[in-house]
C-alpha cells in the first residue's frame, strides 16, 4: 500500500510542476500577443487619425 500512496503522490507533483510551468509560458505568450495587439491598434488609429485631418 505504501508503494501506490508514494506513487500516486510523485504522479500528482510531478502533474502540478508540469501544470504551473505551462500556465507560466502561456501567460508569458499571452502577455507578449497582447502587447502586440495593442501596438497594431494604435499604429491603425494613428493611421485613421492622420487621413481624417487631411481632409
Amino acid at each position: 500500500m505504501e508503494f501506490w500512496i508514494k506513487t500516486w503522490t510523485c504522479v500528482l507533483v510531478l502533474n502540478l510542476f508540469i501544470f504551473a510551468g505551462l500556465a507560466i509560458a502561456v501567460s508569458i505568450g499571452g502577455f507578449g500577443d497582447v502587447l502586440s495587439m495593442l501596438r497594431s491598434i494604435r499604429t491603425q488609429n494613428d493611421g485613421q487619425s492622420d487621413t481624417e485631418h487631411e481632409d
